[in-house]
């Protein structure tokens, strides 16, 4: 979360700042052993240093430093500093990035069923979900990622995602009629606003302040440690919370990368990661918390919705993506009793 005594100049210096001494690797390395031979790594993940994100990242880097005492450096990119959301992911395909963090409609770019968790309140809480991905649907969801030389080395949540909107209070699917939101690029959260009325816009993420302030677009879709971090208070003053997707979020190395690690040096990645995946997925959950009240203190209205007259809304999108996820879908509602 971001100082809010910061003014917009400093708040970038900083962040550049930040992120320089990341990537260095001044941060979460511990010092090789005496002769060894240091191998350096590229962890990479699009949201800016001051998100939560980044404390999962250093904890990851610190302890793959001093399980392999020292052999193993992992230098931390954050804010799309090695590529666009997609690049990233492409990224570890190739092997050109050897670590990432993304959520799920990005990873679905390259892994489509990975997209099934992005479908509108298929979740009703963190925990249930943490329980779906932990058994069948999340093991056949790995297999499919490591099909595409990603290896996937947890589960976590980048917060559920909300609505937020600029000058009104969205209370129920009607008042969407008509506002131009930002979506995140992809065909179910397309179809998501859609069914409500509201006209869809796809903008990247440096560009949703201006927009707003500008009213190119009257709301967005983001989880409120995004929106706060990015300052968007200033320009935003309602949020609803709709919960509307969970967010999954994907740990991943790249598949030749890890390949080519001793075995034992691929168990400490990948408990690593999992370890990482764990704390990042409670550090969310308190993150969330404290970015509402952050906004609430900031003048910005927090909303609670009929959140059933929205999911009953959403009808129209499980009939047209239904057949896309295969058995994927009806597993997890089965599970759900959804």
């Amino acid at each position: 979360m971001t100082d809010p005594r910061m003014d917009r100049s400093d708040f970038i210096k900083r962040g550049s700042l930040v992120t320089a001494t990341l990537a260095s690797g001044l941060l979460g390395t511990a010092p090789p052993a005496r002769g060894a031979e240091v191998q350096t790594f590229k962890l990479a993940f699009p949201d800016n240093a001051h998100t939560p994100s980044t404390k999962v990242a250093q904890r990851f880097a610190s302890e793959v430093a001093t399980k392999t005492n020292g052999r193993f450096k992992v230098d931390i990119f954050p804010g799309g500093t090695l590529g666009s959301e997609t690049n990233i992911v492409a990224g570890l395909q190739t092997g050109t990035i050897d670590f990432a963090m993304h959520t799920a409609g990005f990873v679905e770019s390259y892994v489509p069923t990975v997209g099934v968790l992005d479908m509108p309140f298929i979740f009703k809480d963190a925990a249930q979900a943490t329980r779906v991905l932990a058994g069948p649907v999340g093991k056949q969801l790995a297999a499919d990622c490591s099909a595409r030389n990603i290896v996937l080395l947890g589960w976590s949540q980048n917060a559920w995602r909300n609505v937020e909107c600029v000058d009104r209070a969205i209370k129920t699917p009607g008042d969407l009629k008509d506002v131009k939101i930002r979506i995140q690029a992809g065909p179910v959260f397309a179809a998501i606003f859609e069914a409500v009325g509201a006209v869809p816009v796809v903008m990247d993420w440096p560009d949703v302040y201006v927009g707003l302030s500008q009213k190119t677009i009257d709301a967005l879709e983001v989880p409120v440690p995004s929106f706060v971090s990015a300052k968007l208070y200033e320009v935003s003053k309602h949020i609803s919370l709709t919960r509307h997707v969970y967010n999954a979020t994907l740990f991943m190395a790249s598949k030749p990368k890890l390949a080519a690690m001793s075995p034992a040096d691929q168990e400490v990645i990948r408990r690593a990661g999992a370890g990482a995946s764990a704390y990042w997925l409670n550090l969310m959950g308190q993150a969330d918390k404290d970015a509402a009240a952050f906004a609430k203190h900031q003048g910005v209205q927090i909303i609670e919705v009929d959140r059933e007259a929205f999911r009953k809304a959403m009808a129209p999108v499980y009939d047209k993506f239904k057949a896309k996820f295969g058995d994927l879908l009806p597993k997890i509602l089965a599970e759900t009793g959804g």
